[in-house]
């Protein structure tokens, strides 16, 4: 297993990752109409965009990527995460734990006073054990269906 920085050559193996992830696991939580509007958004554009401005990791297995996570550079002392995926065939063997502790320790999050982001309402228990909260602590979704989350770094 092997976790390291994402490649151009990665980027349609990670569309892969999050499309499975996405219809695998969100369905239980989501309407199935949400869900494809979000794999419909999903371009290679959109990753190729996201890793100019972030630190995208991956973690690949036997030449596959099976999970993914990264961290934009802070602007005006904040960082995005971006979401985490791990694929479903994979839960339980700690790679989003990986992942999550990669891009904490990553510049970008160290360089951060706040790191903000999205989460799905069935990944919030997740992101709480990184020390992240819900914006207000409360439950507020964005038109997307995703929720706030942040967490103070200034002191860390």
């Amino acid at each position: 297993m092997i976790i390291r920085r994402l490649e151009d050559k990665d980027i349609e193996p990670l569309m892969h990752l999050v499309n499975i992830t996405m219809r695998k696991i969100n369905t239980e939580t989501y309407p199935d109409e949400l869900v494809e509007q979000w794999v419909d958004e999903q371009k290679e554009d959109h990753y190729r965009n996201e890793a100019k401005d972030s630190h995208v990791y991956v973690i690949e297995k036997n030449g596959n990527l099976i999970a993914s996570g990264g961290i934009s550079k802070p602007v005006d002392g904040v960082s995005t995460l971006k979401l985490v995926y791990v694929h479903p065939d994979h839960g339980g063997e700690g790679l989003g734990r990986k992942i999550m502790e990669t891009v904490l320790d990553d510049e970008y999050g160290k360089d951060a006073d706040k790191i903000i982001g999205s989460a799905l309402i069935n990944a919030i228990r997740f992101y709480k054990k990184f020390g992240f909260r819900t914006k207000d602590d409360e439950y507020i979704f964005n038109e997307d269906g995703t929720i706030e989350i942040e967490k103070d770094v200034s002191n860390e």
